[in-house]
């Protein structure tokens, strides 16, 4: 008996001659078939969002000075540490300068921390947070030891 003697050929991963001479038909499970198909949507989807994150930001220490972005940027110079501070209470941009280059804080670390942002500006600090890129949400801060 051979595929042909059915009445018409069927594909070979339907029918299997197996060794000692009989045909097996093979019949595709429809449940694992259905589980491959979700499975594997599942797991597009999954690389789909992962690679439309914009980052992957990890919790890092920066040392370097902290500065108001705007009167540091000044072109005659360094602003006061007086000047920054009135910038950075109105809400203008806030960093740590680096030999990497500026980290901008972001968040509210600033107008949460009032006193310790008088204190530390224009000084060398220890920012701890999560950095992505050029950009530092600050969970602790504290003058470096010098």
């Amino acid at each position: 008996m051979t595929p042909d003697s059915l009445g018409g050929t069927l594909p070979r991963d339907v029918l299997n001659l197996n060794r000692d001479k009989t045909l097996t038909l093979m019949v595709p499970d429809a449940n694992t078939s259905d589980m491959r198909i979700i499975a594997n949507s599942l797991g597009i989807a999954f690389v789909a969002v992962f690679l439309t994150l914009p980052g992957t930001a990890a919790d890092r220490e920066v040392v370097g000075t902290l500065i108001e972005i705007g009167c540091a940027t000044v072109p005659f110079g360094q602003g006061t540490a007086a000047c920054m501070l009135r910038c950075a209470k109105r809400g203008e941009p806030i960093g740590i300068r680096t030999n990497e280059g500026t980290y901008t804080i972001s968040g509210n670390w600033a107008a949460d921390n009032e006193t310790l942002l008088a204190e530390l500006m224009t000084k060398e600090v220890i920012a701890i947070g999560e950095v992505d890129g050029m950009a530092i949400a600050v969970a602790s801060m504290e003058p470096a030891r010098q």
